[in-house]
């Protein structure tokens, strides 16, 4: 019996991941930045992600959310007037359009794009609504939400939340990624109308990566493993 205990505690110890430490980094934008981006690890055995996205005030309540193939988004309508969603992606060859939505109504829409993709889903009422899901497997991400000047009001008096004088065409973002398993040294990070970006990394050594879109450059991530 203690045989049988000691070799179960033997088993377990090996089972438990095992973490590094953490990746830190910063995005310097020279031009105006995207609405969102996604940074993370790929683990093909992580578990699926299911994503929840309200339209509240005229606006979709996360600017981007992750989900993964096989799973289905869930899009409600928490306003008093009638939505849509639908995409038009000829990269990833996703074409939608449910129609109108009524409000306190939900919508689901399956994941079908391909992995390490976006796709950008908006409302054809509100032109200015638009938000991002991407398909990835991971456990270990984080999203980082930029700032970007409002465009549009409603003709109902709905704005978007963000301040006019805080959006400004060149900022910087920190962000931390937790928990980083051993041996995953590889960091993806994925922005909308940008290229994707993959970068090896190794211990207290920086990197500075140019964030680009077809040869032009839209700014810079620095990027640190640290212990």
């Amino acid at each position: 019996m203690v045989k049988f205990f000691l070799i179960s505690l033997t088993i377990l110890a090996f089972a438990q991941p095992s973490y590094s430490g953490s990746i830190t980094g910063t995005f310097n934008f020279t031009k105006s930045p995207p609405h969102a981006a996604v940074i993370y690890i790929r683990d093909m055995n992580s578990p699926s992600h299911v994503a929840r996205i309200d339209q509240k005030g005229i606006q979709f309540t996360k600017k981007l959310a992750v989900s993964s193939t096989g799973t289905n988004v869930t899009f409600s309508n928490s306003d008093p007037v009638k939505h849509n969603l639908f995409a038009d992606s000829y990269k990833t060859g996703t074409k939608f359009d449910v129609g109108l939505i009524p409000p306190n109504t939900e919508v689901e829409i399956p994941v079908q794009w391909p992995e390490d993709t976006f796709v950008r889903i908006g409302c054809k009422i509100h032109r200015n609504m638009r938000t991002y899901v991407a398909n990835i497997q991971s456990k270990h991400y984080t999203i980082v939400d930029f700032v970007r000047k409002p465009r549009w009001k409603s003709s109902k008096g709905f704005k978007s939340k963000i301040n006019p004088k805080q959006a400004t065409t060149a900022h910087k973002y920190d962000f931390n990624l937790l928990d980083v398993p051993t041996g995953k040294t590889t960091v993806t990070i994925m922005l909308p109308h940008a290229d994707l970006i993959e970068v090896d990394l190794e211990f207290s050594k920086e990197k500075e990566v140019i964030i680009s879109r077809r040869g032009k450059q839209l700014g810079t991530v620095k990027l640190a493993l640290n212990k």
